[in-house]
């Protein structure tokens, strides 16, 4: 399974801190900036120098970057939350429906970032 290479020093019932869902989600939407990094259908691909991913793949890609593999769910509910407000079960929904955009796939993210923000205020 791509999920399950969780380091070694993270602890079991491990709370994700707020900042860090903001930090992880705004990594992702840095990842993405660019049109021609974004993909649909596959989690990434492309050459190692002009990688593309999809919206899970990028939020792969960060968490296994950054050691916080472990905060995978917790960010991804509150993308999937987004989602659910655009019509769509899932973000895996969301990126791979034919009329989804680039700009569609940003938006959602910038409402994950805000909703996450409002978290860490409270």
């Amino acid at each position: 399974m791509p999920f399950d290479c969780m380091p070694v020093n993270a602890t079991p019932g491990y709370e994700m801190l707020p900042y860090e869902t903001t930090y992880i989600l705004e990594s992702v939407e840095r990842l993405l900036l660019k049109p021609r990094h974004w993909t649909k259908a596959v989690m990434e691909s492309g050459p190692w120098w002009n990688r593309r991913y999809c919206l899970v793949g990028a939020l792969v890609h960060v968490t296994r970057r950054q050691r916080c593999i472990q905060s995978f769910p917790e960010v991804r509910n509150h993308l999937n939350i987004v989602a659910n407000r655009y019509g769509f079960p899932t973000i895996e929904a969301l990126n791979d429906h034919q009329d989804t955009t680039h700009n569609m796939v940003m938006s959602v993210l910038r409402e994950a970032i805000q909703q996450a923000e409002v978290v860490r205020v409270r």
